[in-house]
C-alpha cells in the first residue's frame, strides 16, 4: 500500500447485527453475514498494514444528487397524485441523514488525530415512523451518532423536514431524478388489501 497521510472509507450503517434495542452504537456488533462483511475485512487491512484509516457509517443518505436518493419514491408517487403504500402498521421507525451533513463529516475527520482508527456513524439526529416519513415528504435501523459529535464536532444541519425540501427543490423538482416512477408493485399492493 503507499503511504497515505490518510484513508477514509465510507460504507453504511447496515452492517450492524440487527436489534431490538436502537440505535447501534459504533462498538456494536457487526453482522457477519451481512453483505457489507468485505467492507469489514477492509478495515482490518487497513489496520494490519499500518494505515491511518476512518470509517464513516451513514444510515440512509437522503438529499439532491445522492447516488441513491431514498426520497424519490416518495416525491414519484406524491408528484403523480397517488396514495403511497407502507408496509404494515406505518409505525416502523428509520433513520435519514441528509447528504450535505455527510460531506461536512467528511471534512471534520480529515486531518483530525481524533479519527485515526476511528469508525462514525453519521446520519440525522432524529428517527421517524415510514407513515411520517411519506408526510414529511408531502410538506429499520439507527445509529448513534454521538461520537461524531463529541470528538470530531460535527452535528448534522438539516433536520428532516428541511432536508427533504432541499432534496426537492434542488433534485427532483428540477426534474433530475434518477429514473422513473415504475407503480406496478403499488397497484398490485393496491389491488389486493
Amino acid at each position: 500500500m503507499p503511504n497515505l497521510q490518510q484513508y477514509i472509507y465510507c460504507y453504511s450503517a447496515g452492517v450492524y447485527l440487527k436489534t431490538e434495542t436502537p440505535p447501534h452504537f459504533e462498538v456494536d456488533v457487526v453482522d457477519p453475514k451481512s453483505h457489507h462483511k468485505g467492507k469489514l475485512e477492509t478495515e482490518s487491512l487497513l489496520d494490519s498494514r499500518g494505515v491511518n484509516w476512518t470509517s464513516i457509517r451513514p444510515v440512509y443518505i437522503y438529499g439532491p444528487l445522492n447516488y441513491n436518493p431514498v426520497e424519490e419514491w416518495f416525491f414519484h408517487r406524491l408528484k403523480a397524485g397517488r396514495p403511497i403504500p407502507i408496509p404494515g402498521s406505518g409505525i416502523q421507525t428509520t433513520q435519514l441523514g441528509h447528504v450535505k451533513d455527510l460531506v461536512d463529516a467528511f471534512i471534520k475527520v480529515l486531518d483530525n488525530p481524533k479519527a485515526s482508527k476511528e469508525v462514525f456513524n453519521i446520519s440525522g439526529s432524529k428517527y421517524v415512523t415510514f407513515d411520517g416519513l411519506a408526510k414529511a415528504c408531502a410538506k429499520h435501523f439507527f445509529a448513534l451518532i454521538e461520537k461524531a459529535k463529541l470528538e470530531l464536532g460535527w452535528s448534522p444541519e438539516y433536520d428532516l423536514v428541511e432536508g427533504l425540501a432541499d432534496s426537492y427543490n434542488l433534485d427532483f423538482g428540477r426534474g433530475t431524478y434518477r429514473k422513473e416512477a415504475d407503480f406496478r408493485t403499488d397497484d398490485m399492493i393496491l389491488e389486493n388489501p
